[in-house]
């Protein structure tokens, strides 16, 4: 197993993010309570996220520009 244990699918845009501290785990809430998603990670885990998503928006910017 590589760390993931559950697939989905979601669509983030404009939604409540927010977060709360379990020990040394983090868990991440999208949306409410009961129309969200949560999601738990680790600090490694937390790391990985911020690097592949600044690097995602990165790409979309890049690619973006010059288009209308």
């Amino acid at each position: 197993m590589n760390g993931i244990q559950v697939d989905t699918w979601i669509k983030l845009e404009a939604c409540q993010i927010s977060y709360t501290l379990d020990g040394d785990m983090a868990e991440l809430q999208f949306g409410g309570r009961l129309d969200g998603l949560s999601v738990t990670a680790t600090q490694d885990g937390l790391r990985n996220l911020i690097d592949t998503a600044t690097e995602a928006l990165q790409a979309i910017r890049t690619e973006s520009n010059g288009k209308i």
